[in-house]
């Protein structure tokens, strides 16, 4: 894991602590710290590229530390035999 990551990963733990937030929250759909508000500390106020900060995020969602964009509900294909109920996070990128 790279310094960005790290630091992104920081910043979710420390908004987490902040909230006083059990683990339970994260299987509620708890949504931390908005990409608007990581990109204009990193991207703007310490002038890291939004490459940079979109690959720092794409590593911490592979690793399966961070999801970015809102839920978003399945939807199942036209005359499918079966029902899928579930929900993903849309991947959003540094805006």
């Amino acid at each position: 894991m790279d310094e960005l990551s790290k630091q992104i990963l920081g910043d979710l733990l420390s908004d987490f602590a902040n909230r006083n937030l059990s683990a339970d929250a994260l299987t509620k759909e708890y949504v931390g710290v908005s990409l608007s508000d990581l990109n204009q500390k990193y991207c703007i106020e310490n002038s890291v590229s939004e490459v940079d900060f979109d690959l720092a995020l794409k590593d911490l969602e592979e690793d399966g530390l961070a999801k970015t964009g809102p839920m978003d509900l399945y939807e199942n294909p036209p005359g499918s035999l079966s029902v899928v109920i579930a929900f993903y996070s849309k991947v959003s990128t540094c805006i």
